[in-house]
């Protein structure tokens, strides 16, 4: 693809006029940006409002109209530094449940309506059919899914099924709202996911929540590996013991 023709100019006018508020140490005027960035006034007047009413620039009407940065900059940030605090907290127990259980690790977040696996550890005999990092995984094959779904807000919640396609990955992948949502309810009772050959014949998961200081769920550890694991009492007992123990310890690195 040529990068030239892939430009969008009213996007490449709005963050220009967002790095050049970003850039001056006091509220600027639309004639500043107009002039300096070489943006029509209308245009700059109607990029200036909607980044307003998104809150990525926020107006000051005392005398002359000004404007500087956001405060949903300071959310983003925010967020930005949780995940990256999550995944230096998380990475070291990972690993170490790996090699402990033999499992596959991945740490999942809710993010945009959406459960994103952001890391992963691998065992010594890693699987070859796991759910990619970085993309929407399909809420109705996954554990760790189930599980944050099940701490979600009733509204966010209902949100994430309306829009869930529930396609059917193997024979036992759930593919009915209703019977997702018992999932979901078993799953909070439980205080933790299972997916039984839902995404991948033969392989199963466990996915427990993550709680940061304040008590709130931040994220998932999961563990996926061979079905017959799963499916030993015994064994699904133990998986399922370490794997809160060691979601407790990254809660613990959280807040060290």
């Amino acid at each position: 693809m040529n990068v030239q023709n892939s430009v969008v100019p009213a996007l490449e006018r709005a963050l220009n006029i967002i790095e050049y508020i970003a850039a001056h140490n006091e509220p600027v005027t639309l004639k500043q940006i107009t002039s300096e960035l070489h943006i029509p006034s209308a245009s700059a007047f109607r990029l200036i409002k909607n980044l307003v009413t998104r809150g990525y620039v926020s107006e000051n009407t005392d005398g002359h109209m000004t404007y500087i940065l956001g405060s949903k900059f300071m959310s983003i940030a925010s967020s930005y530094e949780r995940n990256s605090s999550l995944h230096l907290a998380a990475k070291p127990v990972m690993l170490s449940l790996a090699a402990q259980l033999g499992q596959t690790v991945q740490l999942g977040i809710w993010k945009n309506g959406c459960l994103i696996y952001i890391d992963q550890a691998f065992s010594s005999a890693p699987l070859s059919i796991i759910a990619p990092l970085y993309e929407p995984v399909q809420i109705n094959t996954s554990a760790s899914a189930k599980i944050m779904l099940s701490l979600l807000p009733d509204a966010e919640c209902q949100n994430a099924l309306t829009t869930c396609k529930f396609h059917r990955l193997t024979d036992n992948t759930i593919t009915d709202k209703t019977a997702f949502m018992e999932e979901i309810k078993k799953s909070r009772f439980c205080g933790y996911g299972y997916d039984d050959e839902e995404f991948a014949v033969g392989i199963g998961c466990l996915a427990v929540p993550i709680y940061d200081g304040q008590k709130k769920c931040v994220g998932t550890l999961g563990i996926t590996g061979s079905i017959q694991e799963y499916r030993n009492k015994k064994k699904f007992e133990y998986m399922l013991s370490i794997l809160h123990d060691s979601a407790s310890k990254i809660a613990q690195n959280l807040i060290q």
